[in-house]
């Protein structure tokens, strides 16, 4: 069954991260929720959010590489 809800240790998985770090993290982390005592992130909410930060952090290194000076003439 594919789940919309990720366990810590589906997380840690998919930022490549342990599990302990996941659990200290737990509260920044996007989608983060608990129920009955058990901690879970929102899979949609986690995805997204990634998915954001990925095409910001994309768009900003195009923008620094235009705004660079080629004062040697190596950047064409």
């Amino acid at each position: 069954m594919d789940s919309n809800y990720l366990s810590v240790a589906d997380v840690a998985l998919l930022l490549k991260r342990s599990q302990k770090w996941v659990y200290k993290h737990q509260a920044v982390i996007p989608g983060y929720f608990r129920l009955a005592n058990s901690i879970f992130f929102d899979r949609a909410i986690l995805a997204e959010t990634l998915k954001t930060i990925a095409t910001n952090q994309l768009k900003n290194t195009k923008k620094s590489h235009q705004n660079r000076v080629d004062s040697h003439g190596l950047m064409d």
